[in-house]
């Protein structure tokens, strides 16, 4: 699952952010770690990978988002060229945050 920008305020409600590292919008980090005091709601992160849940800040770290997705799917290589194909030169994975189930934190590479 895949939310972008204050979409994570949705899987909060549900409960899906309990116990995780997530991500948001600027303006909506305060509001999002009160509605949920469970999960830990990161700062200058622009996607995080809890492995079934994946949060981005906005728009532009959507994009971030769905191309780590495709890296996952497909291989950092397809990913690199799909980038490369849509001129997006911005996205930047080692910049993502990837949560092992181990609870153990990755760089987007490893």
């Amino acid at each position: 699952m895949l939310s972008v920008c204050t979409g994570s305020g949705l899987l909060a409600k549900v409960g899906l952010l309990d116990g995780k590292q997530a991500t948001t919008f600027h303006s909506y980090i305060e509001p999002l770690q009160r509605a949920t005091p469970k999960a830990q709601i990161l700062h200058n992160t622009p996607f995080v990978d809890n492995g079934q849940i994946i949060t981005t800040v906005g728009v532009s770290a959507g994009i971030d988002g769905a191309l780590h997705v495709v890296a996952k799917l497909k291989g950092q290589a397809i990913a690199n060229q799909t980038a490369r194909y849509m001129e997006y030169d911005k996205w930047k994975p080692e910049e993502g945050l990837i949560v092992k189930p181990s609870g153990k934190v990755v760089a987007e590479n490893e």
